[in-house]
Protein backbone atom coordinates (compact mmCIF):
# COMPACT_ATOMS: atom_id res chain seq x y z
CA UNK A 1 0.00 0.00 0.00
CA UNK A 2 1.56 2.85 -0.81
CA UNK A 3 1.96 6.21 1.72
CA UNK A 4 2.01 8.56 -0.93
CA UNK A 5 -0.47 10.12 -4.05
CA UNK A 6 0.53 12.90 -6.32
CA UNK A 7 -2.42 14.66 -4.59
CA UNK A 8 -0.08 14.32 -1.08
CA UNK A 9 -2.12 12.15 0.68
CA UNK A 10 -3.59 8.59 0.82
CA UNK A 11 -7.46 7.43 1.65
CA UNK A 12 -7.00 4.32 3.78
CA UNK A 13 -10.84 4.11 4.76
CA UNK A 14 -13.43 4.05 2.56
CA UNK A 15 -15.82 7.38 2.64
CA UNK A 16 -18.94 4.75 4.59
CA UNK A 17 -16.15 4.34 6.89
CA UNK A 18 -15.46 7.71 8.45
CA UNK A 19 -15.49 8.15 11.80
CA UNK A 20 -14.33 11.80 12.41
CA UNK A 21 -17.59 13.75 12.18
CA UNK A 22 -16.08 17.42 11.15
CA UNK A 23 -20.57 18.35 11.09
CA UNK A 24 -20.68 17.09 15.32
CA UNK A 25 -22.47 19.68 16.85
CA UNK A 26 -19.49 19.62 19.43
CA UNK A 27 -17.37 21.37 17.31
CA UNK A 28 -18.05 24.40 16.52
CA UNK A 29 -18.84 25.41 12.55
CA UNK A 30 -18.54 28.86 11.35
CA UNK A 31 -20.23 30.54 8.74
CA UNK A 32 -18.12 30.52 5.21
CA UNK A 33 -18.97 33.84 4.44
CA UNK A 34 -18.01 35.25 7.98
CA UNK A 35 -14.86 37.24 7.47
CA UNK A 36 -11.75 37.62 9.65
CA UNK A 37 -10.19 40.94 9.47
CA UNK A 38 -7.29 40.13 11.46
CA UNK A 39 -4.91 39.51 8.49
CA UNK A 40 -5.73 43.03 7.07
CA UNK A 41 -5.25 44.74 10.33
CA UNK A 42 -2.09 43.20 10.80
CA UNK A 43 -0.33 43.50 7.36
CA UNK A 44 -1.58 47.37 7.76
CA UNK A 45 0.52 47.48 10.97
CA UNK A 46 3.81 45.78 9.81
CA UNK A 47 3.90 48.23 7.03
CA UNK A 48 3.67 50.65 9.83
CA UNK A 49 6.09 49.03 12.57
CA UNK A 50 8.93 48.48 8.98
CA UNK A 51 8.52 51.77 7.79
CA UNK A 52 9.31 53.23 11.39
CA UNK A 53 12.37 51.19 12.07
CA UNK A 54 13.80 52.12 9.03
CA UNK A 55 14.31 55.69 10.29
CA UNK A 56 16.26 54.82 12.78
CA UNK A 57 18.97 51.97 12.65
CA UNK A 58 20.52 50.41 15.79
CA UNK A 59 23.78 48.46 16.41
CA UNK A 60 22.70 44.54 16.33
CA UNK A 61 23.46 42.97 19.64
CA UNK A 62 25.90 40.18 19.59
CA UNK A 63 24.29 36.30 19.43
CA UNK A 64 24.12 34.49 22.71
CA UNK A 65 26.36 32.04 22.35
CA UNK A 66 25.66 28.70 22.31
CA UNK A 67 25.09 26.45 25.63
CA UNK A 68 24.87 22.65 24.90
CA UNK A 69 22.05 22.06 28.21
CA UNK A 70 23.01 18.65 28.50
CA UNK A 71 26.56 19.26 29.56
CA UNK A 72 25.32 21.64 32.28
CA UNK A 73 27.05 20.54 35.46
CA UNK A 74 24.29 19.49 38.45
CA UNK A 75 23.56 21.86 40.95
CA UNK A 76 22.91 21.55 44.18
CA UNK A 77 20.37 23.29 45.10
CA UNK A 78 19.84 25.09 48.62
CA UNK A 79 16.77 23.49 49.72
CA UNK A 80 13.89 21.69 48.23
CA UNK A 81 10.90 23.51 48.26
CA UNK A 82 8.68 20.71 46.66
CA UNK A 83 5.98 18.92 48.75
CA UNK A 84 6.52 15.33 47.23
CA UNK A 85 8.76 13.72 44.75
CA UNK A 86 8.97 10.93 42.39
CA UNK A 87 12.52 9.18 41.40
CA UNK A 88 12.53 7.13 38.10
CA UNK A 89 14.39 3.92 37.86
CA UNK A 90 18.37 4.74 38.12
CA UNK A 91 17.62 8.38 38.07
CA UNK A 92 17.14 8.48 34.18
CA UNK A 93 16.12 11.68 32.46
CA UNK A 94 12.28 12.46 32.54
CA UNK A 95 11.29 14.53 29.58
CA UNK A 96 7.26 14.97 29.98
CA UNK A 97 4.44 15.12 32.28
CA UNK A 98 1.07 15.22 31.99
CA UNK A 99 -2.01 15.10 34.24
CA UNK A 100 -5.30 13.12 34.12
CA UNK A 101 -7.70 16.11 32.27
CA UNK A 102 -10.47 14.65 35.08
CA UNK A 103 -8.30 13.51 37.97
CA UNK A 104 -5.23 16.15 38.65
CA UNK A 105 -4.17 13.01 41.27
CA UNK A 106 -2.96 11.09 38.73
CA UNK A 107 0.28 12.06 36.64
CA UNK A 108 1.62 10.38 34.13
CA UNK A 109 5.75 10.82 33.44
CA UNK A 110 8.35 9.00 31.03
CA UNK A 111 11.40 10.20 29.23
CA UNK A 112 15.31 8.71 28.42
CA UNK A 113 13.66 5.46 30.08
CA UNK A 114 11.80 2.89 28.05
CA UNK A 115 9.08 3.15 30.84
CA UNK A 116 6.05 5.47 31.63
CA UNK A 117 5.25 6.07 35.68
CA UNK A 118 1.81 6.60 36.56
CA UNK A 119 2.13 8.41 39.71
CA UNK A 120 -0.59 9.38 42.43
CA UNK A 121 0.32 13.14 43.24
CA UNK A 122 -3.10 13.44 45.78
CA UNK A 123 -3.13 16.61 47.49
CA UNK A 124 -2.25 14.41 50.66
CA UNK A 125 0.79 12.95 49.20
CA UNK A 126 4.29 13.52 50.55
CA UNK A 127 7.83 12.55 50.70
CA UNK A 128 9.03 10.31 48.24
CA UNK A 129 6.31 8.46 46.33
CA UNK A 130 6.25 5.48 44.42
CA UNK A 131 4.87 5.12 40.87
CA UNK A 132 0.97 3.10 41.46
CA UNK A 133 1.91 1.74 37.62
CA UNK A 134 4.80 1.08 34.87
CA UNK A 135 3.57 0.82 31.73
CA UNK A 136 6.06 -1.14 29.62
CA UNK A 137 6.38 -1.73 25.82
CA UNK A 138 8.59 1.20 23.96
CA UNK A 139 11.79 0.05 23.39
CA UNK A 140 13.76 4.04 23.06
CA UNK A 141 13.05 7.43 25.03
CA UNK A 142 9.69 8.44 25.11
CA UNK A 143 9.18 11.73 24.13
CA UNK A 144 5.42 12.58 24.29
CA UNK A 145 2.43 11.79 26.34
CA UNK A 146 -1.10 13.60 26.21
CA UNK A 147 -4.44 11.90 27.88
CA UNK A 148 -7.40 12.00 25.43
CA UNK A 149 -9.76 14.94 26.15
CA UNK A 150 -12.46 12.77 27.46
CA UNK A 151 -9.40 11.30 30.10
CA UNK A 152 -10.49 7.29 28.85
CA UNK A 153 -7.26 6.97 26.98
CA UNK A 154 -3.16 7.85 27.27
CA UNK A 155 -0.90 8.11 24.02
CA UNK A 156 2.49 8.01 23.77
CA UNK A 157 5.00 8.57 21.91
CA UNK A 158 8.71 7.38 21.23
CA UNK A 159 11.79 7.03 19.70
CA UNK A 160 10.71 3.65 18.41
CA UNK A 161 8.56 5.49 15.87
CA UNK A 162 5.52 3.99 17.78
CA UNK A 163 2.72 5.50 19.62
CA UNK A 164 1.31 3.73 21.93
CA UNK A 165 -2.65 4.12 23.55
CA UNK A 166 -3.30 2.98 26.94
CA UNK A 167 -6.71 2.52 29.26
CA UNK A 168 -6.70 4.94 32.06
CA UNK A 169 -8.65 2.59 33.96
CA UNK A 170 -7.11 -0.49 33.77
CA UNK A 171 -3.39 0.88 32.44
CA UNK A 172 -3.77 -2.42 29.80
CA UNK A 173 -2.05 -1.65 26.57
CA UNK A 174 -5.17 -0.73 23.98
CA UNK A 175 -2.97 -0.24 20.61
CA UNK A 176 0.22 0.26 18.81
CA UNK A 177 0.42 2.26 16.23
CA UNK A 178 3.62 1.68 13.90
CA UNK A 179 2.26 3.30 10.74
CA UNK A 180 4.85 6.11 10.84
CA UNK A 181 8.83 5.85 9.84
CA UNK A 182 10.48 8.24 11.95
CA UNK A 183 10.86 9.26 15.74
CA UNK A 184 7.56 11.27 17.02
CA UNK A 185 8.09 14.75 17.37
CA UNK A 186 4.14 15.62 18.05
CA UNK A 187 0.75 13.86 19.23
CA UNK A 188 -2.72 15.96 19.25
CA UNK A 189 -5.83 14.49 19.92
CA UNK A 190 -8.99 15.67 18.25
CA UNK A 191 -11.24 17.51 20.99
CA UNK A 192 -14.02 14.51 20.44
CA UNK A 193 -11.31 11.95 21.23
CA UNK A 194 -12.26 9.92 18.77
CA UNK A 195 -9.50 10.34 16.52
CA UNK A 196 -5.50 11.09 17.32
CA UNK A 197 -2.61 12.99 14.81
CA UNK A 198 0.78 12.22 15.25
CA UNK A 199 4.11 13.94 13.22
CA UNK A 200 7.26 12.60 13.22
CA UNK A 201 10.23 12.81 11.58
CA UNK A 202 9.74 10.90 8.60
CA UNK A 203 8.21 14.10 7.62
CA UNK A 204 4.80 12.53 7.29
CA UNK A 205 1.42 13.03 9.86
CA UNK A 206 -1.24 10.79 10.03
CA UNK A 207 -4.39 10.51 12.12
CA UNK A 208 -6.29 7.73 13.61
CA UNK A 209 -8.74 5.71 14.89
CA UNK A 210 -8.32 5.37 18.26
CA UNK A 211 -11.03 2.72 18.61
CA UNK A 212 -10.22 0.62 16.34
CA UNK A 213 -6.70 1.86 16.11
CA UNK A 214 -6.95 2.03 12.56
CA UNK A 215 -4.92 4.38 10.39
CA UNK A 216 -7.23 6.65 8.63
CA UNK A 217 -4.98 9.34 6.87
CA UNK A 218 -1.30 9.95 6.16
CA UNK A 219 -0.87 13.87 5.54
CA UNK A 220 1.98 14.28 3.15
CA UNK A 221 3.72 17.55 1.87
CA UNK A 222 6.16 18.71 4.24
CA UNK A 223 10.48 17.56 3.71
CA UNK A 224 11.23 17.34 6.99
CA UNK A 225 10.14 16.41 10.27
CA UNK A 226 6.81 17.39 11.08
CA UNK A 227 7.24 19.16 14.65
CA UNK A 228 3.89 20.58 15.52
CA UNK A 229 0.44 20.82 14.89
CA UNK A 230 -2.59 22.36 15.89
CA UNK A 231 -6.46 22.14 14.82
CA UNK A 232 -8.03 25.60 13.68
CA UNK A 233 -10.03 27.02 16.24
CA UNK A 234 -13.06 25.50 14.08
CA UNK A 235 -11.73 22.54 14.67
CA UNK A 236 -12.14 21.53 11.15
CA UNK A 237 -8.93 21.58 9.83
CA UNK A 238 -5.43 20.75 10.77
CA UNK A 239 -2.10 22.85 10.64
CA UNK A 240 1.62 21.29 10.63
CA UNK A 241 4.57 23.06 11.00
CA UNK A 242 7.76 21.45 10.00
CA UNK A 243 11.67 21.51 10.42
CA UNK A 244 11.79 22.81 6.71
CA UNK A 245 10.61 25.73 7.81
CA UNK A 246 7.03 25.51 6.49
CA UNK A 247 3.45 25.52 7.33
CA UNK A 248 0.51 23.50 5.84
CA UNK A 249 -3.17 23.52 6.36
CA UNK A 250 -4.91 19.90 6.07
CA UNK A 251 -8.43 18.63 5.16
CA UNK A 252 -8.58 16.05 7.63
CA UNK A 253 -11.33 13.93 5.65
CA UNK A 254 -8.98 14.06 2.43
CA UNK A 255 -6.05 14.16 3.42
CA UNK A 256 -5.46 17.14 0.88
CA UNK A 257 -3.10 20.48 1.23
CA UNK A 258 -5.31 23.28 1.07
CA UNK A 259 -2.49 25.88 1.87
CA UNK A 260 1.48 25.81 2.10
CA UNK A 261 3.25 29.00 3.83
CA UNK A 262 6.68 28.69 3.16
CA UNK A 263 7.61 32.38 2.06
CA UNK A 264 8.33 35.31 4.67
CA UNK A 265 8.75 33.29 7.60
CA UNK A 266 12.31 33.00 8.45
CA UNK A 267 14.54 34.73 6.25
CA UNK A 268 16.70 31.68 6.12
CA UNK A 269 14.12 29.00 5.98
CA UNK A 270 14.47 27.85 9.90
CA UNK A 271 12.63 25.29 10.93
CA UNK A 272 9.39 25.65 12.80
CA UNK A 273 9.62 24.73 16.50
CA UNK A 274 6.23 25.70 17.79
CA UNK A 275 2.76 27.19 16.98
CA UNK A 276 -0.20 28.78 18.54
CA UNK A 277 -3.21 30.43 17.39
CA UNK A 278 -4.06 33.66 18.99
CA UNK A 279 -7.25 34.46 17.08
CA UNK A 280 -9.81 32.50 14.85
CA UNK A 281 -7.46 33.37 12.08
CA UNK A 282 -3.98 34.63 13.65
CA UNK A 283 -1.69 31.94 14.04
CA UNK A 284 2.22 32.73 16.09
CA UNK A 285 4.96 30.63 14.80
CA UNK A 286 8.53 30.10 16.54
CA UNK A 287 11.53 29.05 14.56
CA UNK A 288 14.66 27.65 15.38
CA UNK A 289 16.53 31.24 14.56
CA UNK A 290 14.26 32.54 17.18
CA UNK A 291 12.38 34.50 14.74
CA UNK A 292 8.22 34.63 15.63
CA UNK A 293 5.61 35.36 12.64
CA UNK A 294 1.98 36.34 12.57
CA UNK A 295 0.31 34.16 9.74
CA UNK A 296 -3.11 34.78 8.51
CA UNK A 297 -5.00 31.36 7.32
CA UNK A 298 -7.41 33.29 5.32
CA UNK A 299 -4.55 34.95 3.58
CA UNK A 300 -2.09 31.81 3.57
CA UNK A 301 1.16 34.01 4.27
CA UNK A 302 2.51 35.68 6.86
CA UNK A 303 1.46 39.34 7.59
CA UNK A 304 3.46 40.48 10.15
CA UNK A 305 7.33 39.76 12.39
CA UNK A 306 8.03 39.88 15.80
CA UNK A 307 10.97 42.35 16.57
CA UNK A 308 13.83 40.06 16.50
CA UNK A 309 14.93 40.18 20.31
CA UNK A 310 15.34 36.22 20.69
CA UNK A 311 18.90 35.04 19.52
CA UNK A 312 18.06 31.05 19.74
CA UNK A 313 15.22 28.67 18.64
CA UNK A 314 11.56 29.50 20.24
CA UNK A 315 11.01 26.23 22.85
CA UNK A 316 7.13 27.38 23.48
CA UNK A 317 4.68 30.32 22.54
CA UNK A 318 1.48 30.55 25.50
CA UNK A 319 -0.96 32.79 25.14
CA UNK A 320 -2.34 34.43 28.52
CA UNK A 321 -6.36 32.45 28.60
CA UNK A 322 -7.93 36.33 28.33
CA UNK A 323 -6.12 37.21 25.04
CA UNK A 324 -4.84 40.02 25.82
CA UNK A 325 -0.55 38.88 26.33
CA UNK A 326 1.28 35.99 25.03
CA UNK A 327 4.68 34.93 25.71
CA UNK A 328 7.59 33.25 24.11
CA UNK A 329 10.25 31.55 25.47
CA UNK A 330 13.92 30.40 24.29
CA UNK A 331 17.17 28.82 25.22
CA UNK A 332 19.08 32.50 24.82
CA UNK A 333 18.08 32.80 28.46
CA UNK A 334 14.79 35.19 27.81
CA UNK A 335 11.08 35.30 28.26
CA UNK A 336 9.38 37.98 26.11
CA UNK A 337 6.00 38.97 27.33
CA UNK A 338 4.18 40.80 23.92
CA UNK A 339 0.95 42.42 23.86
CA UNK A 340 -1.51 41.22 21.92
CA UNK A 341 -3.29 44.29 20.47
CA UNK A 342 -0.36 45.39 18.42
CA UNK A 343 2.48 42.99 19.06
CA UNK A 344 4.72 44.96 21.11
CA UNK A 345 7.14 43.76 23.21
CA UNK A 346 5.70 44.48 26.84
CA UNK A 347 8.84 43.26 28.64
CA UNK A 348 11.95 41.15 28.09
CA UNK A 349 12.42 39.07 30.75
CA UNK A 350 16.38 38.10 31.47
CA UNK A 351 16.44 35.20 32.99
CA UNK A 352 19.93 34.24 32.93
CA UNK A 353 19.17 30.62 32.22
CA UNK A 354 17.56 28.73 29.45
CA UNK A 355 13.71 28.05 29.84
CA UNK A 356 12.26 25.29 27.78
CA UNK A 357 8.46 24.74 29.05
CA UNK A 358 6.67 28.13 29.98
CA UNK A 359 3.26 29.05 30.26
CA UNK A 360 0.53 31.46 31.70
CA UNK A 361 -1.35 30.03 35.08
CA UNK A 362 -3.73 33.20 35.58
CA UNK A 363 -1.83 36.50 35.45
CA UNK A 364 1.71 34.35 36.27
CA UNK A 365 3.95 33.12 33.70
CA UNK A 366 5.93 29.97 34.95
CA UNK A 367 9.04 29.23 33.34
CA UNK A 368 11.26 25.65 33.49
CA UNK A 369 15.10 26.77 33.88
CA UNK A 370 18.12 25.19 32.76
CA UNK A 371 19.63 25.60 36.98
CA UNK A 372 16.57 23.26 37.79
CA UNK A 373 14.69 26.34 39.36
CA UNK A 374 11.14 27.15 38.28
CA UNK A 375 10.15 30.59 38.18
CA UNK A 376 7.05 32.83 38.30
CA UNK A 377 6.47 36.27 37.12
CA UNK A 378 3.52 38.23 37.99
CA UNK A 379 3.06 38.75 33.55
CA UNK A 380 1.23 42.38 34.29
CA UNK A 381 3.99 43.82 35.37
CA UNK A 382 7.65 44.79 34.01
CA UNK A 383 9.85 43.25 36.51
CA UNK A 384 12.44 41.46 36.03
CA UNK A 385 12.21 39.81 39.26
CA UNK A 386 10.22 36.92 40.05
CA UNK A 387 7.79 36.78 42.58
CA UNK A 388 8.47 32.98 43.08
CA UNK A 389 11.74 30.77 42.75
CA UNK A 390 11.16 26.87 43.60
CA UNK A 391 13.79 25.17 43.83
CA UNK A 392 14.55 21.22 44.35
CA UNK A 393 15.94 20.59 41.26
CA UNK A 394 19.68 19.33 40.49
CA UNK A 395 19.56 19.82 36.36
CA UNK A 396 17.21 21.36 34.10
CA UNK A 397 13.18 21.28 34.28
CA UNK A 398 12.12 19.45 31.06
CA UNK A 399 8.34 20.20 31.54
CA UNK A 400 5.72 20.74 34.30
CA UNK A 401 1.88 20.52 34.35
CA UNK A 402 -0.52 22.69 35.90
CA UNK A 403 -2.95 21.94 38.06
CA UNK A 404 -4.46 25.40 38.71
CA UNK A 405 -7.49 24.44 40.78
CA UNK A 406 -5.04 22.93 43.37
CA UNK A 407 -2.61 25.57 42.68
CA UNK A 408 0.34 23.07 42.10
CA UNK A 409 3.02 22.58 39.26
CA UNK A 410 4.06 19.05 38.87
CA UNK A 411 7.22 19.12 36.74
CA UNK A 412 9.78 16.59 34.93
CA UNK A 413 13.42 16.91 35.46
CA UNK A 414 16.75 16.13 33.82
CA UNK A 415 17.24 14.61 37.04
CA UNK A 416 15.15 12.13 36.95
CA UNK A 417 12.87 13.16 39.53
CA UNK A 418 8.96 14.16 39.25
CA UNK A 419 8.71 17.14 42.04
CA UNK A 420 4.87 18.85 43.06
CA UNK A 421 5.06 22.37 43.93
CA UNK A 422 2.47 24.65 45.79
CA UNK A 423 2.48 27.76 44.70
CA UNK A 424 2.48 29.18 47.87
CA UNK A 425 5.34 31.01 49.00
CA UNK A 426 8.32 28.81 48.59
CA UNK A 427 10.68 27.63 51.92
Amino acid sequence: MSRQSDAGSSHLEEEEEAFLDLEDPENKILDDGDEDHDGDEMEDEAGEKEGAEGEEEEAEPAPAPFIDLNDAPDVEPERDDSTATFIARDKKPLHVVRLHPNNSSIAAVAGEGDEIYIVDVNLSAVGELAAAHVLKGHTDTITHLSFSPNGEILASGSMDMTIKLWNTTTWELLHTLADLSGEIETLLWHPSSLALVAGAADAQAALWNVKKGTLAMYFVGHRQSVTCALWTPDNKKLVTGSADGSLILFNPKTGEQEITIAKDLSPDTAGITTMQFLSDDLLIAGCEDGTVHLVSISKAKAVAHLEEVHEQSIESIAVMDNGALYATSSCDCKVIIWNAQDHSKRVVLEVGESVIPATWVLNFIVAGCSDGVLRVWDGRSTSQDPVFAFVGHRRMVLDFAVDAPNQRMITASDDGMLKVFGLGSPK
